[in-house]
């Protein structure tokens, strides 16, 4: 069973390197540079864990994770 795992950086060279890594762990990665896509993913569902980067544009990443905890 693979399992989804949400990136929220804004570095886009950062999710490439790492999906290649996790699927050696049969984890599958999903990348959003911006808060506001990143939420948007999370509130569809279907997400196991998330990556969350804390500098990041239109919020931090604090606020990012506490509008994000009540979708999961």
């Amino acid at each position: 069973m693979t399992h989804k795992v949400l990136l929220i950086d804004d570095d886009e060279n950062l999710g490439p390197p790492l999906a290649a890594y996790l699927r050696r762990f049969d984890l599958d990665l999903e990348s959003a540079t911006r808060p506001s896509t990143g939420l948007a993913r999370l509130a569809e569902g279907g997400v196991d864990a998330v990556i969350l980067d804390v500098m990041l544009p239109e919020m931090d990443g604090f606020e990012v994770c506490q509008i994000g905890r009540a979708h999961v």
